[in-house]
Parts: C-alpha cells; structure tokens; sequence
C-alpha cells in the first residue's frame, strides 16, 4: 500500500467498511434486531456474505420456536443441496441416538441440532 496510490487504497477501504461492515454491526445493536434480521433475511448481510446455519444455536436459545423454524427452513430452501439437506434430515428420524459431535458434512450438525428440537422444513 506504499507509494502514489497508499490514500487512494486507504480511502477505498475505508468506503468499503462503511459501506458492507459498519451496517453489520448497527444489526446487532439488539438482540431483537438481529432475529428479525436473521428470521427475514437469513445471514446475507450484504451481496458478499452467504447463508449459513451458524446462527441456529442463537436462535433456539434467544427466540421462540416459530422463528428457529423459520430461519431453518429459509435456509433449506435457499441452499445448493437442498435435496442432501432433507434427505439427511428425513434420515435422522430413523437414527436411535444422535452424536452432535460428528457431523457427516458441513451443515450435518446443525440439522441435528434442528431435528433434535424438533424444528421441521416447511
């Protein structure tokens, strides 16, 4: 970042933290902010962000039932592997014990979570 173009760079990055960072954080100033936020729009907080299932854990411990659902099964429906997805789920149901410590794939352990507190895809 030496040399003619160091304030052009700094300048570009500061815009760019204004513009796709700072918004991020103001979403989380409260609790409620953030489910609404999560339970409408997912984790796709900007163009650049993707869905992810990372915040599950928050929403079965800080919202009701109705809005972990929600946000899962947006999630579901928005994902590439959507099929993989349900059909892992829907395989769950014959499972007699669950490891949440060992997941198959990425999102494995997040849908246990959402099968073992009975969260369905709608």
């Amino acid at each position: 970042m030496a040399g003619l173009s160091h304030e052009k760079s700094i300048n570009e990055i500061v815009k760019n933290i204004q513009k796709f960072v700072l918004p991020i954080f103001e979403i989380f100033d409260s609790k409620e902010t953030v489910i609404e936020f999560l339970k409408s729009k997912g984790t796709k907080f900007n163009p650049y962000c993707e869905n992810s299932l990372f915040p599950l854990d928050f929403l079965l411990c800080h919202s009701n039932h109705e809005t972990s659902e929600l946000f899962f099964s947006n999630y579901i429906k928005k994902s590439d592997y959507k099929e993989k997805l349900i059909s892992f789920f829907e395989k769950l149901k014959n499972e007699k014990e669950i490891d949440l410590n060992h997941s198959e794939f990425v999102d494995a352990a997040k849908i246990k979570l959402a099968f073992i507190n009975k969260l369905s895809v709608k």
